[in-house]
């Protein structure tokens, strides 16, 4: 096994709690950003990276890469507001993101103009992925009935990635109708990249 049971029930137990708690474009505090990168994003990060450097993988870790490793085009929404002096806070933590339109449009927690972030992943960690990963491979002891797989079940259609909000891993940051995020880019308004930073979450 890549990690021990003991390791795998802890990090299940993170992952649901931060697929309850937090949705993508959702505020999170910088101590839980960390808290999460040190104990479940960055060992996941280690794994997918010293898989990615060995020349000859067994089905475990052939299973892993594929289901949870992400490399692609990432979408986010946040709240818009036109008075504020900048929209992206560069911290390095990771936070999610949606590997998809469709998925992103399917956050439910912000209505009316939304700021669309568009960027690019190059091993991000798929949330859902690393579910089906311990799923398939029996990683997990029973879950708790308070923690139970079919409870996470509603949002895996917004294709939870999660990955850094830096400025070099952003292609694009639109300011767009939620109810037309669909056809942004007929119906967004394109934000500068000078006003694209900002110092704090807040």
């Amino acid at each position: 096994m890549l990690f021990t049971r003991m390791e795998y029930d802890k990090m299940y137990e993170d992952l649901f709690d931060w697929i309850y708690s937090y949705t993508p474009g959702g505020i999170c505090y910088k101590s839980k950003l960390k808290k999460y990168q040190k104990e479940l994003w960055n060992p996941i990060i280690n794994i997918i990276n010293r898989l990615s450097n060995k020349v000859e993988l067994n089905k475990e870790e052939e299973d892993f890469l594929r289901l949870v490793s992400y490399s692609g085009p990432i979408y986010r929404i946040q709240n818009y507001n036109s008075r504020k002096r900048g929209y992206l806070c560069e911290l390095g933590y990771y936070q999610s993101w949606s590997k998809s339109i469709e998925g992103v449009s399917s956050v439910s927690n912000l209505s009316g103009e939304v700021l669309l972030v568009i960027g690019e992943a190059v091993n991000g960690i798929n949330l859902f992925g690393f579910i089906e990963f311990i799923i398939e491979n029996k990683c997990i002891t029973r879950p708790s009935y308070a923690r139970r797989i079919e409870q996470l079940l509603i949002y895996e259609k917004e294709e939870e990635i999660v990955y850094p909000i830096e400025l070099e891993n952003v292609s694009n940051l639109v300011v767009v109708n939620r109810d037309k995020i669909h056809n942004w880019e007929k119906y967004s308004i394109n934000i500068s990249k000078e006003k694209w930073k900002r110092n704090s979450l807040k």
